[in-house]
């Protein structure tokens, strides 16, 4: 199930397009509750640094650099 912080897919997607949206969303969600397992909740910044990812403007692994600059800062 998708995180609820994530938007749902735009309207107007097509078939290909909306399983893609999909997939990244059930992507980030794992990502999300691995590291909320770990920390007893989720971050709000792990969010945010996912929500892109999830609308397609960068790839999972910019995501991932960005996760780990954050945790580096913190």
């Amino acid at each position: 199930m998708p995180y609820s912080s994530f938007p749902p897919h735009p309207t107007g997607l097509t078939p290909a397009q909306e399983r893609a949206w999909n997939q990244r969303c059930q992507t980030a969600g794992r990502i999300i509750a691995q590291q909320a397992a770990i920390t007893g909740g989720p971050d709000t910044e792990v969010i945010v640094h996912l929500q892109p990812y999830v609308r397609g403007e960068i790839t999972l692994g910019q995501a991932i650099g960005r996760l780990l600059d954050h945790h580096a800062r913190h």
